[in-house]
């Protein structure tokens, strides 16, 4: 970080190496807060108070990158390095990825519900229905923050890249 030795020169290459690994790191942890949770909500059902942490951990550590990455202005770069590599755009991958996990959390709720509640077929289908639209309904409002944030960060670092460019040109012609 150069925060207590600002003089020492290192390696691109091992930087770009340990940049790697912090993200696999980060992967990891996310993906055991993941298990976690869903240990704990099959276990003990949903309940705020002991899945707390992990989603602090999870949306914390997201947060904290995309709103560094706008103001830095590299997130832009990165949507545009993201959309010229893949056929799906960034900002359809988000829509889809959305719409995805939405849908796949309210049948976990409806499936949860019939096997803990229904007592015949039909009381099962019902449950299931009743749970998947109430969760879709609960879901609803996340789902907008979820979609409108990574839109939201690009407009952020492109303003800051513009003002970047600003900078740089009123330098040059002094």
């Amino acid at each position: 970080m150069g925060l207590f030795n600002p003089g020492r020169v290192q390696d691109e290459r091992v930087r770009n190496l340990q940049n790697q690994v912090y993200k696999e790191m980060y992967m990891v942890v996310l993906i055991v807060c993941g298990l976690s949770v869903a240990l704990k909500v099959y276990q003990q059902g949903v309940v705020e108070a002991n899945i707390g942490t992990e989603l602090m951990i999870a949306i914390a550590g997201g947060a904290y990158y995309l709103i560094r990455a706008s103001k830095l202005g590299i997130y832009s770069y990165e949507v545009e390095t993201h959309d010229q590599k893949s056929r799906v755009s960034h900002d359809q991958k988000y829509l889809w990825g959305g719409i995805l996990s939405g849908l796949l959390i309210s049948s976990l709720f409806g499936i949860r519900s019939v096997i803990e509640y229904a007592d015949s077929t039909g009381e099962g289908v019902l449950f299931f229905f009743l749970s998947l639209f109430g969760g879709l309904i609960i879901y609803l409002p996340l789902f907008l923050i979820i979609v409108s944030m990574p839109m939201l960060a690009k407009r952020k670092s492109d303003r800051t890249i513009e003002k970047q460019l600003e900078d740089e040109d009123d330098g040059d012609e002094m």
